[in-house]
């Protein structure tokens, strides 16, 4: 295997460690507020989240291969988007919620590569626009006022297109540096 190979997965398994130990007692408290506060099917899905990070480190611990690392990365980035989705389609317009929507992308393009991260990115993206698109009433977030939406879209899209970018050419510097 080459110096780079493990050097990359050097790198997915810490930010994939560090997302795990940041995420899981977040997810955990804030399960256990909603469930306080009554947001049954939120806290349930936050702490089932939490729950489902800790197995996921529990599995990498074991033996990190660059195999392991790609599949807990694209377990996490599911169990992220449903929950980003859960989010904009339960949640009344609480507008720090929405701000979670802006992790996706850097989480796709670092934790993947520019290309599968584009596709997640890419799909990800088409749903909030057609959540974003029902008629008020179906979703509390399709409630938001058309320039808001527009807003979130294109400043969603930047931050898409710059990770993108960034991603790319962070790759593209360490290839050279072969």
């Amino acid at each position: 295997m080459r110096q780079i190979d493990n050097i990359e997965i050097n790198r997915k398994y810490i930010l994939l460690t560090v997302i795990f130990l940041v995420g899981m007692p977040l997810l955990g408290v804030f399960g256990i507020e909603d469930l306080i506060d009554g947001q049954y099917l939120i806290g349930v899905t936050e702490c089932f989240l939490a729950v489902s990070l800790l197995f996921c480190t529990a599995f990498l611990r074991k033996n990190k291969t660059a195999k392991k690392i790609q599949w807990s990365a694209r377990f996490t980035l599911f169990l992220f988007a449903c929950i980003v989705l859960e989010i904009y389609t339960i949640e009344n317009n609480n507008f720090g919620t929405l701000l979670w929507i802006f992790l996706f992308p850097l989480f796709c393009f670092f934790l993947l590569n520019s290309k599968e991260g584009l596709v997640w990115v890419c799909v990800f993206y088409l749903i909030i626009v057609l959540i974003l698109g029902l008629p008020p009433g179906v979703f509390p977030v399709a409630a938001l006022a058309p320039g808001q939406k527009l807003r979130l879209l294109v400043v969603l899209f930047l931050v898409c297109i710059m990770t993108y970018s960034f991603e790319k050419t962070r790759n593209n510097a360490f290839l050279h540096l072969e």
